[in-house]
């Protein structure tokens, strides 16, 4: 179990996020001087639950956070707490406030916080730290910052530093079909399906990222209605952001075009050459009729493009930001993102 703390007015709302040193190292200052502090625990599985305040959306992380995985929402720890942690903190400073005024001046007395009355309120969210947070549907640890990440969906920022885990995650998932191809677990025809709808779903993703950013509405729908297992793709992406899928890859252009062809034949046609196949693939070996033998190798070609969108989809800093030098150094593009909506008057909300 790790614990990390916050600063809270006695009122029981959460105003800020202690920074937490080594042994003999003071906290950072309270934002006020009546700020009290709490500390929360990890569920029983080692992860703190968190709840973005924009979209709503629950997920866990391993340490603290600075931003929505889902959204990109972006703020302080203390802003993605869960409603069963609220009632937690709002409980807490209301039994130590209670417990201090019934302390007479000069005496001391011992102030019990029952953490059972919580758990007893049939209707109130439990704290995470009572049982385990409830497991989302993808966990990974991020390529960039090793932070550990459980999130509903496939693809997601890291909730830590922010980086997307599209390309870590099909990376992972080519290897598993490598593995199982090697293995003689998986026939080849099965295993390009595999890999180009892999490839197609997260390039997908990334570009409904890109299509929040600011463009007239047909781009954005062309965009989002693009498909990565077609060739003409690279087109599309290049012409909205002049980013070039196969700038480098002049070599291997047209074995990625043979292998997109030929996961259309396997899907659509039966594995039966066919004469869309000879024209749209070039690949002049076959014969029209003929069924595919089986492939003897398989290669998996990373388009350095790939690479870089990470950075592109830098998400928004919210007033509750305070980035870094060095983070805004890497942010080059976060100016052109689509503005979302101000949280401020959210939290002002909850504050209240």
């Amino acid at each position: 179990m790790s614990m990390f703390g916050i600063y809270a007015l006695p009122q029981g709302i959460p105003i800020g996020t202690i920074i937490m040193g080594g042994i003999g190292q003071a906290w950072n200052p309270p934002p006020d001087a009546s700020c009290i502090p709490v500390m929360i625990a990890s569920d029983s599985e080692g992860y703190f639950g968190h709840q973005c305040p924009d979209c709503g959306k629950y997920w866990r992380s391993g340490t603290l956070v600075r931003i929505c995985p889902y959204c990109g929402t972006r703020g302080e720890t203390f802003h993605f707490l869960t409603p069963g942690h609220l009632i937690y903190v709002k409980h807490y400073t209301s039994m130590l406030m209670d417990g201090m005024n019934a302390t007479a001046p000069g005496q001391s007395s011992q102030v019990i916080i029952d953490m059972d009355a919580i758990v007893d309120r049939s209707n109130a969210p439990k704290p995470d730290f009572y049982h385990p947070g409830t497991s989302q549907q993808t966990s990974f640890r991020c390529a960039r910052c090793k932070t550990a990440n459980d999130i509903r969906g496939r693809y997601g920022f890291c909730s830590r530093c922010r980086w997307r885990n599209n390309l870590a995650d099909l990376q992972t998932q080519i290897q598993i079909i490598r593995t199982e191809l090697n293995e003689g677990r998986v026939l080849p025809e099965d295993a390009v399906k595999r890999i180009v709808s892999a490839f197609d779903a997260c390039c997908r993703d990334w570009a409904a990222q890109l299509a929040a950013l600011p463009m007239r509405s047909r781009r954005r729908k062309e965009l989002a209605e693009t498909l990565f297992h077609r060739m003409d793709a690279c087109d599309v992406v290049k012409r909205h952001f002049d980013i070039d899928f196969l700038k480098g890859m002049d070599q291997e252009a047209g074995f990625i075009r043979m292998m997109f062809s030929r996961r259309h034949v396997f899907e659509h046609e039966g594995g039966v050459v066919t004469r869309r196949y000879i024209r749209d693939s070039g690949d002049i070996s076959l014969e029209e009729g003929l069924s595919f033998e089986r492939l003897a190798k398989m290669r998996i070609v990373w388009p350095a493009p790939l690479y870089g969108w990470p950075q592109i989809l830098s998400p928004i800093f919210t007033k509750y930001s305070h980035p870094s030098k060095t983070e805004n150094d890497q942010i080059f593009l976060g100016q052109f993102l689509h503005p979302r909506q101000d949280t401020s008057a959210h939290f002002k909300a909850r504050a209240g």
